[in-house]
C-alpha cells in the first residue's frame, strides 16, 4: 500500500473529559491536497499547531455528533481562522442542528466567519467527493444523532506506462483515459489497446470512522475490505454493561465489527478516563480479531504505528 499521499494524525482520543496528553475526539487526514479534519473537541486547534499543522488550510470538516467532547473546539477554530485572515471557503458536514449551534455562538458573542462556509446535513450516502476522495456517511447508533463516515482514495484503475505509451505514438492527452482503462488511438489513427502500455493501478487509501456507537453488527458493510477501522472503544468488557447503556462499544466489540467487515487495521480509540493504562485494550481486541491493532493515543499517526500479528 502506497501512503505517500496520505497525512494521517490522531489529534484527540479521550472520551467525555480532557486528560493531560488526551485531548477529546479530533484526527486530521490529508489525501493528496485535500485536508479533512474529522470531530473537533476543546483544545483541537492547539493539538493542529503542536503536530506541525499551524497555518494549514482545512478544505473539510466532518462531525460526527453534537456531544461536547466532539465538537465544542470547533467554534473556537473557526473563530481563529477569522482572526488569521482565512478567505477559502469551507465545508462543514454534520448532523443537523450543527449549523444552528455555530451560528448561535457567532449570535452570542457577535463573531462572524471572513470565509464563505457551506453547511452539509449528514445523510446516508455520499457527501463530499472531489479529485482527491470520496466521504461517505452512514448512521451509528448513540444517544444522540451520530454518523460515521468512509473515507476512500480517488485512485486510477490503470497506471500508464509513459515509454510504451511515447513509442506506440501517444500524447499525455491520451493518458488520463488510459488510466481509466480505455483504449487509446494514435494521431494516426492506429488503435492502441490498453493492456499494452497500461498496468494495473495501486490501491487507494480508505478508512471508516465510527465513534460514537454501540455495536451494531450491520455496520460492517459500511466499512467492508476497509484499509483502517476507527472504531470507538470507551470500555473494556468488564465494563460492557456501562458501554450498552451509554451508546458506546468496548475493545472486543470493536474488533468484532474489524472481522465482520474484513478491515485491514484496526485503530482503537475514544477512552474513558476510568482506565489509566491502555494496553489492555489491544489485548482484548486481538482476542477477537487477527490483525493489526493499534491503541489510537494523541499523537498517533495511525499509518504506522501498529501491534503486529
Amino acid at each position: 500500500m502506497d501512503f505517500s499521499r496520505i497525512d494521517w494524525r490522531i489529534l484527540g482520543c479521550s472520551a467525555a473529559i480532557p486528560a493531560p496528553g488526551q485531548y477529546p475526539s479530533a484526527q486530521s487526514l490529508r489525501v493528496g491536497g485535500t485536508l479533512m479534519l474529522i470531530d473537533c473537541g476543546e483544545g483541537t486547534q492547539i493539538r493542529i499547531r503542536e503536530v506541525g499543522l499551524r497555518g494549514a488550510t482545512f478544505d473539510v470538516i466532518l462531525i460526527s455528533h453534537l456531544h461536547g467532547d466532539h465538537v465544542f473546539g470547533l467554534p473556537g477554530l473557526m473563530s481563529s481562522w477569522t482572526l488569521q485572515g482565512r478567505t477559502k471557503p469551507l465545508v462543514v458536514i454534520g448532523p443537523s442542528g450543527l449549523e444552528a449551534y455555530l451560528r448561535g455562538v457567532n449570535a452570542s458573542t457577535q463573531g462572524n466567519w471572513s470565509y464563505p462556509v457551506e453547511f452539509r446535513v449528514a445523510e446516508p450516502g455520499i457527501v463530499y467527493q472531489n479529485d482527491d476522495v470520496v466521504v461517505r456517511s452512514q448512521a451509528l447508533k448513540h444517544r444522540i444523532e451520530t454518523w460515521g463516515y468512509r473515507i476512500d482514495e480517488v485512485v486510477a484503475p490503470r497506471k500508464v506506462c509513459y515509454d510504451l505509451a511515447v513509442a506506440a505514438g501517444l500524447e499525455h492527452a491520451d493518458f488520463r483515459s488510459l488510466q481509466l482503462g480505455r483504449d487509446a488511438v494514435t494521431r494516426g489513427g492506429r488503435v492502441v489497446p490498453n493492456s499494452e502500455v497500461t498496468t494495473e493501478g495501486r490501491s487507494g487509501f480508505s478508512m471508516a470512522y465510527l465513534s460514537d456507537t454501540s455495536f451494531v453488527p450491520e455496520l460492517a458493510g459500511f466499512a467492508r475490505d476497509v484499509e483502517f477501522l476507527y472504531h470507538e472503544s470507551t470500555y473494556l468488557e468488564r465494563h460492557a454493561d456501562l458501554a450498552h447503556k451509554t451508546g458506546h462499544s468496548t475493545a472486543g466489540e470493536a474488533a468484532s465489527l474489524a472481522r465482520l467487515a474484513g478491515a485491514k487495521r484496526l485503530v482503537l480509540g475514544h477512552f474513558s478516563q476510568r482506565y489509566g493504562r491502555l494496553d489492555d485494550f489491544a489485548a482484548e481486541a486481538l482476542a477477537q480479531v487477527q490483525i493489526p491493532i493499534a491503541v489510537g493515543v494523541s499523537g498517533l499517526n495511525p499509518l504506522t504505528a501498529f501491534v503486529d500479528q
